[in-house]
């Protein structure tokens, strides 16, 4: 997870962008693709600024260089659509 000051919003998005697609990309770095299942080929990401957060995943063999996110912006963590998209991604980590 990369958290960034509110004082980055909205400035600090491609910023985010990119370290959460180095991060990513790291966590493939070195593994044997024998090994690699197709549950063990993606990772999932949360990035927030503030009270601003989202999160997506990246494909290991995807072939694009920036992550995906998989829900918009959200402006609060306080919310029902925030507990509801929370929800979903610890859904899409515990079928890994």
């Amino acid at each position: 997870m990369e958290v960034k000051n509110t004082d980055e919003w909205p400035t600090g998005i491609p910023a985010l962008e990119r370290q959460l697609t180095t991060q990513t990309y790291a966590a493939f770095v070195g593994i044997d693709a024998a090994f690699i299942g197709a549950a063990h080929a993606e990772v999932y990401w949360v990035g927030a600024i503030g009270p601003h957060w989202r999160y997506g995943k990246k494909d290991q063999d995807d072939g694009q260089d920036l992550v995906t996110p998989l829900i918009e912006w959200h402006h609060t963590l306080h919310d029902a659509a925030s507990f509801a998209d929370l929800q979903k991604l610890v859904a899409l980590v515990n079928a890994l």
